[in-house]
């Protein structure tokens, strides 16, 4: 019999529910969805009314998901978008008081580590560097045997369109790699022998442009990818097979870590399926006390 838990995670670009069989220590994904919409107003730093009720049916939406599977566990988290939000503790009381759920507001450092599980978990790795792109941050994780760094950046996808509007600045590699260097001085760079591991929804999804079979790719194939999408509209990417809501930061999220293996000197990267969501699971026991 199937031990079903539903792991909602309202992230900075959507808001995305994972149904995991979990059996001791292992966690199986079974059933995804994902429902698009960016909460943030960029400006302002809050959470407009307006979203406020797209974010609470959406919410509403995808615990009802889980329910017609099977599910009766609800896990819901919250990570840089609701955290950089002026009035994000608002949106979570709205949230409580319609569903009776209590949001769990994840830390930069919390969401990090639980990235970091998933990673070790998915691919059984014992020596890897890590990093997660997501629309707000990317997270960074070092294990070695033991845990050993984790941190959250707030240059994500969507941050980093945001930083190219401001500056004015056009969207290139040069130019992405120039913000990716000035925020990541902090963070140590990995033992020679460390896997170079790169997780969320941009590279998953270049994974299926890309002419290889491998988990394994080079940074070539990720430039080339690139170069071929940068320069194309809108209407363009949409018809070359990028969904809707990654349109305008699919090139982005391509570009956050080709400069980090550029800043890194390394040539290949493993693209993997782990995810936060993954890491809440596997830890499930800390959420549902």
């Amino acid at each position: 019999m199937q031990n079903l838990i539903n792991i909602i995670d309202i992230g900075t670009g959507s808001i995305k529910a994972s149904l995991f069989n979990c059996e001791g220590e292992k966690c199986q994904q079974v059933a995804f969805r994902s429902i698009d919409i960016r909460m943030v107003d960029q400006i302002f730093k809050e959470i407009s009314g307006d979203k406020q009720n797209l974010a609470a049916e959406a919410i509403k939406s995808l615990i009802s998901f889980g329910r017609e599977k099977g599910t009766k566990d609800v896990i819901c988290i919250a990570t840089y978008g609701v955290r950089s939000a002026k009035n994000g503790g608002k949106f979570l009381a709205k949230v409580k008081a319609e569903m009776g759920i209590d949001v769990c507001l994840l830390t930069g450092f919390e969401e990090a580590r639980l990235i970091c599980d998933s990673v070790k978990n998915t691919e059984e790795a014992e020596n890897f560097w890590a990093l997660d792109v997501g629309g707000g941050s990317v997270e960074f994780n070092i294990f070695n045997g033991t845990h050993i760094f984790s941190m959250s950046k707030s240059i994500g996808a969507i941050s980093i369109a945001n930083i190219l509007h401001r500056r004015q600045l056009s969207l290139s590699l040069r130019n992405i790699a120039k913000i990716i260097h000035e925020s990541t001085g902090d963070v140590p760079f990995p033992a020679q022998d460390a896997e170079i591991i790169c997780t969320g929804g941009c590279i998953s999804i270049a994974k299926q442009f890309l002419t290889t079979s491998e988990k394994v790719v080079s940074v070539g194939k990720l430039k080339a990818l690139f170069e071929k999408v940068s320069p194309m509209c809108a209407e363009e990417r949409l018809a070359f097979g990028i969904p809707q809501g990654k349109v305008d930061i699919f090139a982005i999220g391509l570009a956050i870590p080709i400069a980090v293996l550029a800043l890194l000197k390394r040539k290949k990267i493993t693209i993997s399926a782990a995810n936060v969501r993954h890491g809440v699971a596997l830890s499930r026991a800390l959420f549902m006390r």
